[in-house]
């Protein structure tokens, strides 16, 4: 899980820090023990104290396909926030490792994420930030792996409600234009993951964060050459929530028809997580 680095045990908000994770625009990911009980668990510093409130709501909601807030406050070093600790690999690394994804696995993978977001929009939190590093394949006893889905609540927001974002790639158009968010925002966001999954890349990418932003306002995605997805990335990947569908399960429903059955999805997902 990223590049990993063994530190001297300073502590932070009564939890002592052992060895660096991953890293990003949100924060530093550390591998960290409870200075008292000694449990391990995962810490983030956070670059920006505002996305507390949005963490501080996510804590009460538990999901299997949710990585678990733990706690949440500031102390002398800055904002963070406490989540179970989780051994196996990001769907960054994955794609690092495979390239792409056939649909099966990409569907193995997605399908959970998309429950993991009604939920929370049940609780009327938007993830808005759906990239591949935010999806993490925990591994368990006998090899089988778990879909979690990290970060929820993780982005702050500017005066004006507008998401304030770290990867320019995964916004969605409202998001680019600093209109407000809903659940809609979270379909598209999923609609791009699904995209890179199956061909690799993301659907929009330009030479730098402003040009990339105008291609999701203003320009179609590529095709991905299957007839049977394209459809439903048609609407998934609509400019306007209107167009969309309007929720995640109304996604899920949409991808169910062509997803594998449930033993296949277990074995393309403990393919995945294998080191």
């Amino acid at each position: 899980m990223g590049s990993r680095r063994s530190l001297g045990g300073p502590l932070v908000g009564g939890y002592r820090l052992e060895e660096r994770l991953a890293g990003g625009g949100g924060g530093e990911v550390y591998r960290a023990r409870h200075g008292r009980t000694g449990d391990p668990v995962a810490l983030k510093v956070l670059r920006d104290p505002r996305s507390l409130a949005e963490l501080e709501r996510a804590m009460a909601l538990r999901h299997p396909h949710l990585v678990h807030i733990l706690e949440a406050g500031t102390d002398p070093a800055g904002a963070y926030v406490v989540m179970e600790l989780l051994e196996g690999t990001t769907l960054r690394d994955v794609l690092a490792r495979r390239g792409r994804l056939d649909l099966d696995s990409a569907l193995a993978v997605l399908l959970p994420v998309l429950e993991a977001l009604h939920a929370a929009h049940d609780r009327d939190l938007v993830h808005g930030d759906l990239k591949p590093e935010n999806v993490f394949l925990a591994r368990a006893a006998g090899g089988v792996a778990r879909v979690k889905l990290l970060d929820l609540g993780g982005f702050a927001r500017g005066p004006g409600g507008e998401a304030i974002f770290g990867s320019a790639a995964y916004l969605s158009p409202e998001q680019a234009s600093g209109d407000a968010l809903d659940a809609r925002s979270d379909v598209f966001g999923a609609g791009l993951l699904l995209f890179e999954l199956v061909t690799g890349r993301p659907p929009f990418e330009a030479a730098g964060p402003v040009a990339t932003a105008y291609q999701i306002v203003h320009q179609p995605a590529p095709r991905v050459g299957d007839v049977r997805l394209q459809p439903v990335l048609d609407v998934a990947l609509a400019k306007s929530p209107a167009d969309r569908f309007p929720g995640v399960a109304a996604f899920a429903d949409a991808l169910a028809v062509l997803a594998p059955d449930a033993a296949l999805s277990v074995a393309a997902l403990s393919a995945l997580a294998k080191p």
